[in-house]
């Protein structure tokens, strides 16, 4: 949570230029003044975790952290690459229910259990490359029963908690 958003600073600054037949010559800082200071940004983190439950598309989940994420798709063809790989970087086999999360996140997450409504329980198991610049998780199928998503949604972190929890998701 934000606790304080901060903001930049303001100076002024007063310049002598010297100009010589329409050319710049010389450029003097003569005093410069702070209007306004800048103020910090303060990001406060709870470490108490609470154990919640919901209903979502009928099913019955217990989780200790819910995020709103950007949520794409992919299959063995369709990773971006030129040829098909069945391959994650857990080593499971890509199908529905593998998902990939940014490299940094993969390290910390790797193995966690989520519930995302609309795909169901999934597991991650494998790192997205192209995952970045906003909370991003790629939603693994098989080429059988591949569907296209481009949407936000929430996304259910399931018990049990893991032993070290990244905080922030930046």
């Amino acid at each position: 949570q934000i606790l304080q958003p901060g903001e930049s600073g303001l100076s002024v600054q007063r310049i002598r230029i010297r100009y010589e037949d329409g050319n710049e010559v010389s450029r003097v800082t003569e005093n410069e003044t702070m209007v306004r200071p800048p103020k910090n940004r303060v990001l406060g983190y709870g470490t108490k975790i609470e154990i919640k439950t919901a209903t979502v598309d009928g099913v019955q989940i217990e989780y200790w952290r819910a995020v709103q994420m950007y949520a794409t798709s992919y299959s063995p063809c369709r990773s971006g690459t030129s040829s098909c790989s069945y391959g994650t970087s857990s080593g499971i086999r890509l199908t529905k229910g593998i998902v990939a999360l940014r490299y940094s996140w993969y390290l910390n997450m790797g193995g966690q259990q989520l519930y995302i409504p609309g795909y169901g329980r999934a597991t991650v198991g494998d790192v997205c490359g192209g995952c970045v610049g906003k909370p991003w998780i790629d939603l693994g199928y098989d080429e059988d029963n591949y569907q296209p998503w481009s949407s936000w949604v929430t996304v259910y972190f399931l018990t049990p908690v893991p032993s070290s929890i990244l905080y922030a998701l930046e």
